[in-house]
């Protein structure tokens, strides 16, 4: 009995596992490739409304394959994240990231597109109301 069968027979998550690696290695899937993140994956996700899952296949390429992407791929990594993160602060970091670092590169213009729209929206929202047009939450007190 060798290690895999031992495995296969004590534990049932073991027994799943093993099964998948034989399918895959069945209908000709390298198990690594079909596991690894890739950015059209990511694109492929978002299309499909997925977005939730489009972030975390997207933070698991950034984890593992950020360090050695050509730079066209982190520009590509750059530019999706930014679009699909849901704070507002980090996208507008994440444009000028890519404005600054890839300034001709094919996302530059639409980061600055994004980022000119990020501005406009907080034109729109001021941090404070004048003191005169602040609502008041409780009877006014006359003194």
């Amino acid at each position: 009995m060798n290690y895999f069968t031992a495995a296969a027979a004590s534990a049932p998550w073991a027994r799943s596992a093993l099964a998948t690696v034989a399918l895959l290695l069945f209908v000709g899937v390298d198990a690594a490739q079909a596991q690894a993140p890739t950015l059209d994956r990511v694109e492929e996700l978002v299309r499909d409304g997925r977005v939730p899952e489009a972030r975390m296949v997207l933070e698991t390429w950034w984890a593992t394959e950020r360090n050695t992407a050509d730079p066209s791929k982190l520009e590509r990594a750059i530019w999706l994240r930014a679009r699909s993160t849901p704070q507002a602060e980090q996208a507008e970091f994440l444009f000028r990231r890519l404005v600054r670092e890839f300034p001709d590169g094919p996302y530059a213009e639409g980061a600055r597109e994004r980022l000119t729209m990020l501005a406009a929206a907080r034109s729109r929202q001021p941090d404070s109301q004048p003191a005169n047009t602040r609502q008041r939450s409780g009877p006014e007190r006359q003194l």
